[in-house]
């Protein structure tokens, strides 16, 4: 057995993970009521702390500091709190303290006041306090906004900070202030973003960091400015004529070449780039901005980017980070000569190679000394001094108390029910024109089930379907099915992908399928018309659905589908049109009658809802349809499907997930515009406020129909107008009352006002519910039987530090039973005993982060991505945003066993800024859509807001036992928030590296398992392209075995980089800390390069010094921990499920060893690695691929299975 000291560190982690607290709620509902009541009354935080992580350091990470005018005091940030110490150090003193994430300070020029960015409103925004941090009071009041290097004006009357990627300028006594750059007129170019301003010497000019476009593209004329569209200004560019103007500085260094063309000169084409010296310049540099004319000069010249600019007080030296090769570095500008030099080398790495949603700018705040001697920065972790223009560093040390208060964790174990399946997801369900059935696909198959009559204002113990009966014996996938007119048949597609897919009906009274296409092709999004004659229908080929949607189910705008339309007896298909947009993917686009029996309606996105007739002529618009707007500048965005009622009255909108019922003006001439908010210009009815998928409408019109997990739900429309009406009435009457007694009585206490406001904020319980059906639909799961003895092997446990260099395992049906040194268990005399000497067992990787988006709608057979997992030893994964609900189904396909790959778990979709959440309530509604209807168990939360919101969504999580992951979106800020706030998961690594003792510890000690898929790193190039470069992907035989010939080429031609840029080994670095510290990682591909992608992660999570043994514990056990299930996964431990791999060689020897497998066991069953041919308990090849059966003659037997 090996020992070292990470890997006793690593044994201490996994026993701390069996002794974390299951995690029960920490708050009662009414106490988060309470505390978010609290919270909006207080312009606050709603989340309650539980948790309190003190310590002392002397080290930090990202420090952005300022010293006072005095000279005497440093002002920084740490965590979130902001301290001073003396300008010589010692000693800090925390001035700010709370949730609030508070940071950017800066001083005013008489020292008295400091500026900052803060969330303690819950929303990032400016604030104003004393220079000792008190009586602090709001300057801005953004929503969703990004707040960033705010800095006074040197008269103090303002200040200047980012919002969003531009400059605005706030009067410190208020108003909504003015923005100072980023105005565009219209048609111009996208605007730079202005960021990170510095005022110098002269009050006239303010330094700024630009990005985006720096004019390419630009006419001669365009220039940068507040009033115009924004590019650059060539007339005011450094370098020949245009050096020196009336508005531009009065200087120019020799050697700098114009990054805009001559005056007059034509446009830079499509195919050409603004080029300088032969070099490609990077988007980031620095600018001056002109006050007086509103003009942007560009004043660097740098190909690896210019950040943050730095201007001493005297007006003489320019101080800007910038990269040499692969570090960064602070360069110094003689301003008066032009000069420049290396001022210090290898300082803090800068951030622009992140995403774009900081708010932090690229690189730390830092301040000059008042006789422009020498610049406080910081770097490595701590506060340095350095002297201009000598560039000698001295630091200034500090010693922080720290004290973080961190709400409670959001974790929750999940014990693996082996034994019986309940079925999770009704797919395309429809009632049958009488309203007494209903037919539905569950497992890809079809079902019928009587329908009861439902009650519209039931809340609670819904009707539960149990009687639901198959339709067909047939073993291809079944989607979409549809009834006819007269109520005698039910048409539905099916697809296989060796033959691919048709449309058949069956009787609804049962017997022998029939198939009413001629040919065999894709088909989806059936309907009758409305006399019943024909079937419309979407048509693709075959191949078209083999190939393109192969990951992720969206039609490209290329796609050859078209609209057909068959006898409903069968026959030969009828095109009707073209889809044209391609835009099928969740519904757009269904073929569905109307009014005018002769025509065809489809959703055509912005087109609107389209009618043609059955021809494809006369296309005409019934009517446009805009969802909720999302948060932030931009048109409306289109809802996801639009069904237009029989009698064209009314039409069913699913958009944001949410199910909504529009009316539709009877107008002719303009096409009106139909908002499915209840600002609409007609009445609208919101019928969901968890989620609905599947909408339609009864023949009659009467009723909308929709279903949402294994839920189904009808909305009598009469019922439901009559209800609504009478309970307007009644509160508009209740309303008169309460105004004539207020009259009589028109003194009110405080406390009634305020229950009043709540009353008048709060939506109360609709008036009519729609009637709502459970389908259950109870089936085994797959387990083999029998038992397999694995004798001899080393055997990795991951029961703690435990390895057995000999040793044995017993596996009865699908779980371990027994595990230990060989000769030491009593192996039952039926066991099959297979000899595994000199290899390696260990547990199955745990991938929790691994997209593998597969057909959408009508479902695939089998998945190409799910066998090339399986087969690298990926035995279990999370898909964490699926974007679609199909997963739920793919899900329960892989727990009945027919599917072949991991076990596969998800979050759904994930939880975005479109679910539009602005409520404690609002975000329990959107969770029970995971808790109640998906299953999921674990959830995203996908940048779906400011901090108040992301703290709605835990405090919601808790309550319902879900697990919450988020999206990291190279926010480092946010990062660390969500970490505490009790968040869970952390996806993609923290954008600023390195990171130092605080981050470790907050990181440590919140609980937070950070997965960082550095395979599509933030920071620099993705480590995607580092293997993609370094690695011959058609030489490797098990990749093409299980990976269709167009995925593999999409991987013929990719980025180059230079080994040093990629930042893979530094994150790993970080990691390493994280670890050592007792914090957890897990192990995320992202789902790139499946299978293999997975091991290259695992190698970059551990190239930055981790030990071997702790990289497999990270991909296994602590993986497993992650989303909840490591009672079950992620050891060799008697009563675990049996997923584990045999390796021919020794991981631990050399982790690239990780891909030397032979064997894997996924569930009990075991597989040759090589070919994913089962060969116990079953003998069983697997089948024939239809990427094998595409290849040419003569191609590669490992591309064709061997055939």
């Amino acid at each position: 057995m090996i020992s070292t000291p990470r890997r006793t560190l690593f044994l201490t982690i996994l026993s701390a993970l069996v002794l974390l607290p299951v995690a029960l709620a920490a708050q009662t509902i009414e106490e988060n009521d309470s505390s978010a009541r609290e919270a909006r009354q207080e312009n606050g935080l709603p989340l309650i702390t539980t948790r309190t992580l003190e310590f002392t350091t002397s080290e930090g990470t990202w420090i952005s500091l300022d010293l006072s005018p005095d000279q005497g005091t440093i002002v920084f940030e740490l965590l979130g709190d902001l301290y001073t110490i003396s300008a010589s150090g010692g000693t800090a003193t925390r001035i700010t303290s709370g949730q609030g994430y508070d940071m950017q300070p800066r001083y005013s020029a008489d020292g008295s006041k400091l500026v900052f960015v803060s969330d303690r409103d819950g929303s990032e925004n400016l604030w104003i306090a004393n220079a000792d941090g008190s009586d602090p009071h709001q300057l801005t009041d953004g929503e969703r906004q990004n707040y960033m290097s705010p800095v006074w004006t040197p008269d103090g009357s303002y200040v200047m900070a980012t919002k969003g990627t531009q400059q605005w300028l706030y009067h410190v006594d208020g108003g909504s202030g003015v923005q100072v750059t980023g105005s565009r007129a219209e048609g111009a170019p996208a605007p730079a973003s202005h960021f990170g301003a510095a005022f110098g010497a002269d009050e006239r000019y303010v330094w700024l960091n630009l990005s985006g476009n720096l004019g390419g593209g630009l006419t001669a004329d365009g220039f940068v400015g507040a009033t115009s569209g924004l590019g650059l200004d060539p007339a005011s560019m450094w370098g020949g004529e245009h050096a020196a103007t009336e508005d531009a500085p009065d200087w120019n260094p020799d050697g700098y070449d114009r990054l805009m063309p001559e005056p007059g000169a034509p446009d830079f084409g499509p195919d050409h780039e603004p080029r300088s010296s032969a070099r490609q310049l990077s988007s980031y540099q620095i600018g001056m901005l002109d006050r007086e004319t509103g003009r942007v000069f560009v004043r660097t010249h740098e190909h690896e980017g210019a950040f943050r600019p730095m201007p001493s007080p005297d007006g003489r030296w320019l101080v800007y980070a910038t990269r040499y090769d692969a570090d960064t570095a602070l360069k110094l500008r003689n301003l008066e000569t032009g000069d420049e030099r290396w001022l210090v080398m290898n300082v803090q790495r800068d951030d622009s190679q992140g995403g774009r949603t900081r708010d932090r700018d690229v690189y730390p705040g830092g301040s000059w000394t008042a006789d422009s001697q020498a610049l406080i920065t910081s770097y490595n972790g701590k506060i340095m001094r350095v002297s201009v223009p000598s560039g000698e560093a001295t630091e200034i040390p500090f010693t922080a108390r720290v004290q973080q208060d961190l709400g409670p964790l959001a974790k929750f174990d999940y014990p693996i029910d082996d034994q019986t399946l309940r079925v999770a997801q009704i797919r395309g369900a429809r009632p049958s024109p009488d309203g007494e059935h209903m037919a539905f696909t569950a497992l890809d198959r079809l079902w019928v089930t009587e329908l009861p009559e439902g009650s519209g204002t039931q809340t609670e113990d819904f009707p539960v379907l149990r009687d639901a009966e198959r339709l067909t014996e047939a073993a291809d996938v079944e989607h979409a099915p549809v009834w006819s007119p007269d109520g005698r048949w039910i048409a539905y597609v099916t697809w296989n992908d060796s033959v691919g897919g048709d449309i058949w009906r069956i009787s609804s009274g049962g017997g022998d399928p029939e198939r009413l296409t001629t040919r065999s092709a894709f088909y989806d999004k059936i309907a009758y018309t409305a006399d019943g004659s024909h079937i419309m229908a979407v048509r693709g080929s075959k191949m078209h659905r083999m190939r393109t949607l192969e990951d992720f189910g969206s039609h490209s705008a290329a796609a050859e589908l078209e609209y057909v339309s068959i006898p409903a007896d069968g026959g030969d298909a009828k095109r009707i049109t073209w889809v044209g947009s391609g835009q099928t993917q969740q519904g757009r686009n269904t073929p569905h009658i109307g009014p005018d029996p002769g025509r065809m309606y489809v959703w055509a996105g912005r087109e609107g809802l389209l009618s043609m007739r059955m021809d494809g002529t006369d296309i005409r618009v019934e009517v446009k349809v805009t969802a909720p707007a999302r948060p932030g500048p931009g048109s409306a965005p289109t809802p996801d499907e639009v069904v237009l009622s029989p009698d064209g009255a009314r039409a069913i909108v699913r958009a944001n997930r949410n199910v909504y019922v529009i009316t539709v003006p009877p107008v002719g001439g303009e096409v009106p515009t139909v908002s499915v908010s209840n600002s609409s210009v007609v009445p609208t009815r919101r019928l969901t406020r968890v989620g609905g998928d599947f909408i339609g409408w009864s023949y009659d019109a009467a009723t909308a129909h929709y279903s949402i997990g294994r839920s189904y739900f009808e909305y009598d429309v009469a019922t439901a107008e009559a209800m609504i009406t009478d309970s307007v009435a009644t509160a508009r009457t209740e309303e008169a009352e309460a105004d004539t007694a207020e009259e009589d009585d028109p003194e009110e206490t405080e406390e009634e006002a305020e229950g009043d406001d709540e009353d008048a904020d709060s939506e109360g319980t609709p008036a009519y519910e729609a009637a709502r059906f459970e389908i259950e639909i109870l089936t085994e799961k797959d387990r083999p039987e029998g038992v397999i003895a694995l004798t001899g092997a080393r055997l990795i446990t991951m029961n703690g530090d435990e390895v057995i260099e000999r040793g044995d395992i017993v596996i009865r049906d699908n779980r371990i039973v027994a595990v230990g040194p060989s000769g030491t268990l009593d192996i039952p005399g039926d066991a099959d005993v297979r000899d595994m000497s000199g290899r390696t067992i260990y547990p199955g990787l745990v991938d929790v982060h691994a997209h593998t988006w597969f057909a959408w709608g009508v479902h695939r057979g089998q998945v190409s991505q799910l066998l090339a997992q399986l087969a690298y030893g990926v035995t279990t994964q999370r898909d964490p945003q699926t974007s679609a609900e199909d997963i739920v189904t793919y899900s329960d396909l892989m727990e009945t066993g027919d599917l072949i790959g991991p076990r596969l778990f998800s979050t759904g979709p994930g939880i975005f800024g479109a679910d539009q959440i602005s409520s404690l309530d609002e975000a329990r509604d959107v969770l029970r859509r995971y808790a109640d209807h998906y299953n999921t168990q674990t959830i995203k939360q996908y940048l779906a807001g400011d901090r108040k919101i992301r703290q709605w969504v835990i405090m919601a999580a808790r309550e319902l036992g879900l697990t919450p992951t988020t999206e990291g979106g190279s926010n480092f800020t946010m990062n660390l928030t969500l970490a505490q706030d009790g968040y869970a998961g952390l996806e993609h690594s923290l954008p600023i590296s390195p990171f130092y003792d605080d981050v470790v510890r907050l990181g440590a000690y919140s609980g937070m398992v950070y997965t960082p898929t550095l395979i599509v790193a933030y920071g620099g190039p993705s480590g995607r392209q580092y293997y993609l470069t370094n690695t011959d992907m058609d030489g490797i035989d098990r990749l093409q075995r299980f990976t269709p010939h167009e995925e593999m080429d999409k991987w013929k031609s990719t980025q180059w980089y230079r080994p040093d840029q990629y930042p893979h080994e530094l994150h790993s670095e970080q990691l390493v800390k994280w670890i050592e510290a007792g914090g957890q990682a897990g192990l995320g591909s992202h789902g790139e390069v499946q299978g293999l992608g997975t091991h290259w992660e695992l190698w970059m999570m551990a190239s930055g010094g981790m030990d071997n043994h702790t990289a497999l514990g990270m991909a296994t056990i602590m993986s497993a921990d992650a989303i909840g299930l490591a009672g079950d996964l992620g050891s060799l431990e008697p009563g675990k499920l049996a997923d584990l791999q045999v390796l021919a060689t020794n991981p631990l020897d050399d982790l690239q060893n990780t891909v030397d497998i032979e064997y894997v066991m996924k569930n009990g069953r075991l597989y040759e690695a090589a070919t994913l041919n089962e060969v116990w308990p079953r003998q069983r090849e697997l089948p024939t691929q239809w990427w094998w059966r595409v290849e040419p003659e003569g191609a590669d037997p490992d591309r064709t299975g061997g055939r």
